[in-house]
Formats: C-alpha cells, structure tokens, sequence
C-alpha cells in the first residue's frame, strides 16, 4: 500500500461522527427535513462545516470531522433556528468538544414550541376593519438597550380577525395599525371624488364644509375634520397598541406559554388628533435641494423617518400628522452639506418656526496598520471593510433609517476615506468577508484619535474640518476556558457564561457567550489581546449582560481575566443564581 494510501487510513481513524435527532416542538414527534449546521467555533476553519437534512425519522447523521469544538445549530422553515443546550429563544448553545475518532451519539435539539395571539381589528362604530396591519412585539436587548423588536407580522381578512402565530414563549405587546392608502378606514372602496384633498391647499376648509363633515387626505391617513365653530381639526388614524391605546406606557403586556392560544385580544382603531411641524433649511449651496428627515425617538413600531425635499426657494418644510412625543430632525442637501440632529419634543400644539443650518460634513480618514507587521501586506486587506456605524446611544444613532452607516474600502496604501460624514457619535468597525483557506482574521486592537482611546464612540464635532484615525489591527488572539461551579461546588450544567470586555463596553462584537454542557465546561476562542471579566448565570435573558444598569449590580461578581496573544487562560466561575 502507497505512503498516501496509509495516510488517508490513519486521517479516517482520526475523523468522527455526530449523530441525533430533531423533534418538533415538545420533542415527541420527529421533525423531517431540517437543516442540521455543525460549524467549528474557530472562524478561520469554514472548511470544517458539515451539513445535513434530518431524515423522515428525524434523524441525521454528519461525517468525517475533525477533532475540535463545534457548535450545533438546526433551522427549519416552519418552526426557526434552535441549537443544541439552548435553554431561551434566540440564546446561546452549547459548545461540543469532539475528540480524535469519536463516534458521538443520540444527540437530541428539539424546537421550541410556540404559542398564538389571535383577535379582531374594529373601528369605533364596531365595523371591522380589514387589510390592517397587527404585529407582536417583544423586548430584547439591542446594544445593551431593551428595545422593541417586531416578532410577528400579520394582516386582518374580511371579518377584521387575525392570527398572530409560531410566537416563542415570552412577553408580548399587541399593535395594530390601519391600512396607509387613500381608501376609507374598514373598507376597500375610494371615497367618493371631492372627498380626497390634497395637504395644504387653498380654502381647504371651506371645501370641506360644503362636501363633507371628514375628509381623508390623498396618499396619508390624514383625516381633516370640520369643527361645529368652522375650524378645522387634523385627526390621523394611528397605530394602537393593546387594548386600545395610543401610549405604550398604557399598553398590556402578554405571556404567552409553549403550545397556548390566547384570543380575544381585540382593538380599536379610530382618528385622533395630531400636530404639525414647521421650519426652514437654511445654508444649502445654489442650485442644491435639502432633505429634511424627522425619525421619533422611543423606535416605536410603524414609525419610519418622513423624508421630505425642502423647497430650493426658500427651504421650507412641514411635516404633518405628528402625533405627540419626542422626535429628531435633521437634514442635508445633495452636496454634502447636513445639520447636527435636533431634538424637537411634541405636546399639544404644533412646532412652528424652527431653523436648521446646513454647516459642511467632515472627511474622516483612517490609518490602518497591523501590529506586528513593517509594511501592511495587500493580502492581509484583502476584502477589508471599514464602516462607521451611527452610536446608538446618541441622536446620532437614533437617526439610522437616515445618516446610515458609512462604509469604505482603502483609497490608497493603508488609508481608508470617509467623505460627507455628519457630525454626530459613531463607531469604527472592520469586517473582513470570507477568508481564504488558513488565511488570518484580523481584529480591531485599538482606535485613537490623536491620544484619545475612541474605540467605545468616536465623537465628530460640525467644526472638525478632517480627523484621522489611527486604527490597530491584530492577527494574534487568545483563548480562555474553564468550568462553571454550582452552589455546591459541582460542575453546573446548562449554565450561560459570558465574556464582557473590561472596558470597552460598547463594542458588542468583544462581548461572546455559550452555554456549558454536561460536565460544566467552556471555552472562547479567537479572543483579541485585552482585559475581560467572565460572568456565569444560571438563567440569564439573552443580551442583558450588554446593558449598563442590569451589569452595575453584577460588577463584583465577574472574574477578571487578562487575555495574552497565543496564550490560553484556564479558570473556574461560581454561577450567579436569581433571587
């Protein structure tokens, strides 16, 4: 037998196979043609990834492995993405640990059962109100922020009812929202000719009373209706949320438990007052056109920004049909001219008369080096992408549908250029794409701006003029491990450990977590050089340990541990239990 032919024999020896099965929700009955993922926890080993579809038994089988750690994901078109230990919808697996040769057996993922809100969508009078859009939302951590994410998307039929379905156990908020079209509300049909009106035209309300008490204006759910004195009142049909209100302080929260349908949750939709607000661009170049974006505050569901072209004349803008709360306005012209975000609160009357002065964006620019390395090689930038992502925690941010993200790729040598960036809190970012095989990931080390450590938030101020970046990557990682002990000292199962950086709290792409297995064991891999402390909770909502005043509590009870390039840390935690 040839050298290669033993060596193939040896490599076989050395391979190892994972098999299970995948239930439906419950786990009692298989689930067939899910797709099972094994995917090596290592990024730079994408070669590693084996794939399969679970059979009419729910079984599978995934061959010649490597010896390494891996995690184990399934993803199903009817009931989502569930992975192995997961113990909370959208929260960390476990981590397996595959040695030489293994033949690991009789793994079991089952998917999470899910649960329904079902009812009708009714206008005041009691008709139901089809083609309305109703959404489950839930609170989930994002950015260390908890915010509300829509779960589920639904529409009413002809009856007005809905089902809200495939809902993973949790707490929920119901919002129902009518149609957004010139049609009348609870209905499919136009309104008659001479009924629609177009926003801000002449003698508006004198064309009202002599057609009709309402009217709905053309293209919005914009409703003018004639006071008994002869003024006229701005009312839109807005979003409610469960039973019935406009405010999500007043909103009732929903639990809904694995397998329950809960009905009868019913909403009313109807007109209500709303405002307007007014003002002027001022500064935009000759010949130029601004855009006005106003975006609300609390990132409430159906609000999306309202873009609107001032008028090259004299730049005026009006956005109407605001209902009351906090909202940004910002603005830019198509030269590269925009505003810093202004906060405009709306309570009972309209904002008249505000001024935004467009002042020039600044040129951002970022000096990337690689530690370790004389000359950046080409090949170590291969497909590297920076990108300056707006803060979330400043007005900025609150901005994204518009000052998005500002990606760039090298202009020349090792400089990467932002050009036409508005003043505003943001973050630089690096990705890197798909890597050749063996290829090295590089990882953000540090971001200065002059002395200034601003890897958490760089701070563009409108006089900048040009600021440069000094950007250090790194191609060398460390690791840590180690094992999570109970009350009792044993080694805690299904415990979720979470590596939070010391510092630089903000950057959500240093945070990592996973669940112990049987024996109480964890491992992170590919960890850039820095201090960490590593936290162990018996049960934890996924996302919470980005959140500053859930972590104040917690702070004493993290293991700090320092991070060494090609070194690997060993440790052991005490899990935190809840009250």
């Amino acid at each position: 037998m040839s050298a290669l032919g033993i060596a193939l024999i040896l490599l076989q020896g050395q391979l190892a196979t994972v098999s299970g099965i995948v239930t439906r929700p419950g786990g009692s009955e298989p689930l067939a043609g899910a797709t099972v993922i094994l995917s090596p926890v290592a990024s730079v080993q994408p070669s590693l990834t084996r794939m399969a579809l679970s059979e009419d038994d729910g079984r599978f089988t995934l061959r010649d492995i490597e010896p390494g750690e891996y995690r184990l994901q399934i993803q199903s078109t009817r009931f989502g993405t569930a992975s192995y230990g997961q113990r909370k919808p959208n929260g960390p697996g476990a981590i397996l640990t595959i040695a030489a040769g293994q033949r690991l057996s009789d793994l079991k993922v089952s998917m999470m059962p899910t649960g329904t809100i079902a009812g009708r969508i009714m206008g005041r009078s009691g008709e139901p109100i089809s083609y309305a859009t109703v959404q489950a939302l839930s609170y989930v951590y994002q950015d260390g922020k908890r915010v509300l994410s829509v779960a589920q998307t639904t529409t009413t039929d002809d009856r007005g009812e809905y089902r809200l379905f495939w809902l993973l156990p949790g707490k929920y908020v119901v919002l129902a929202a009518p149609r957004s079209s010139p049609t009348s509300p609870g209905t499919t049909a136009p309104l008659r000719p001479g009924e629609i009106f177009r926003s801000g035209e002449l003698a508006l309300a004198q064309a009202i009373r002599d057609i009709a008490p309402s009217a709905l204006l053309e293209g919005t759910n914009l409703v003018l209706r004639l006071n008994e004195d002869g003024t006229v009142r701005e009312e839109s049909w807005m979003p409610s949320y469960y039973p019935s209100t406009t405010e999500l302080a007043q909103a009732t929260t929903l639990e809904i438990t694995a397998g329950a349908t809960v009905p009868g949750i019913d909403v009313t939709l109807g007109p209500s007052p709303v405002l307007k607000i007014r003002g002027r661009v001022t500064g935009f170049a000759t010949g130029s056109q601004a855009t006005v974006a106003l975006v609300v505050r609390s990132g409430g569901m159906f609000i999306r920004s309202m873009n609107k072209a001032a008028s090259i004349i004299d730049g005026s803008f009006e956005f109407a049909g605001i209902a009351p709360g906090t909202y940004y306005l910002s603005a830019q012209d198509r030269s590269g001219l925009s505003t810093v975000p202004l906060e405009i609160p709306v309570a009972d009357r309209n904002v008249e008369n505000l001024t935004l002065t467009l002042t020039p964006s600044i040129r951002v620019s970022a000096r990337i080096t690689v530690e370790g390395t004389a000359h950046a090689a080409a090949e170590l930038f291969a497909g590297l992408v920076g990108t300056l992502q707006p803060d979330s925690g400043t007005p900025t941010g609150s901005l994204g549908p518009f000052l998005v993200p500002r990606s760039t790729q090298f202009t020349s040598g090792n400089i990467m250029v932002f050009s036409s960036v508005p003043p505003g809190g943001y973050q630089f970012n690096i990705s890197q794409g798909v890597l050749r095989e063996n290829a090295n990931r590089l990882h953000l080390k540090s971001v200065l701006l002059g002395r200034e450590d601003v890897s958490n938030t760089v701070r563009i101020s409108p006089d900048a003029g040009q600021v440069l970046l000094d950007v250090v990557l790194t191609t060398q990682t460390g690791s840590v491990g180690g094992v999570a002990l109970g009350r009792t000292g044993d080694p805690a199962a299904n415990a979720t450990v979470v590596l939070v950086p010391a510092n630089a709290r903000k950057r959500t792409a240093l945070y990592q977590a996973v669940v112990t297995g049987s024996d109480g064991k964890f491992r992170f891999q590919e960890i850039p050089p820095g201090d960490y402390k590593l936290f162990a909770w018996d049960d934890i909502e996924t996302g919470a340990w980005e959140n500053p005043d859930f972590m104040r509590s917690y702070e004493s009870r993290g293991h700090a541990v320092r991070i060494v390039e090609n070194k690997s840390e060993e440790t052991s935690l005490g899990v935190i239990y809840n009250p």
